[in-house]
């Protein structure tokens, strides 16, 4: 006759018996290596994006009195949409272009007032000091082109 103990032991066997065999017929679950964190204009703009993002800033950090916080944020925006409006209008996607300009305008009348170079000279609008800004990138490339 078995005992109660030797028949616990028989089933706590043939249980461990059983989920061993079920954990090597069972497929294992993929373990997927967690993402980097990626920038977020790693995810809105491409490598060839890149240069004239970080040319538009520079100047707008060169030519503007820019806080740490909210005009630092604006003129990250400011690049990005600027990039992306070029863009827009070469695809011919002229309602985005129109969208993503009104965006555009709306960040630059936000920021502080383009100090001058001379002192004595009136100060630029915004809007102006982008378009001087994108022509002369422009045609620095296509000096380079040349």
């Amino acid at each position: 006759m078995i005992s109660g103990e030797m028949f616990q032991k028989a089933i706590l066997a043939n249980k461990e018996a059983e989920r061993k065999r079920r954990s090597e017929t069972e497929p294992k679950p993929e373990i997927k290596p967690e993402p980097k964190p990626r920038h977020l204009f790693d995810k809105l703009l491409t490598a060839d994006d890149f240069p004239l993002f970080l040319s538009l800033i520079a100047a707008l950090e060169r030519d503007f009195n820019l806080n740490r916080s909210s005009d630092c944020l604006r003129s990250l925006l400011i690049g990005a949409n600027t990039v992306k409006l070029i863009g827009a209008m070469e695809r011919g996607h002229f309602a985005d272009a129109e969208r993503i300009n009104r965006m555009l305008c709306s960040h630059l009348d936000a920021l502080p007032t383009v100090q001058a170079d001379d002192p004595t000279a009136e100060p630029k609008r915004n809007q102006a000091w982008a378009t001087s800004v994108l022509n002369s990138l422009n045609q620095q490339e296509q000096q380079a082109a040349v």
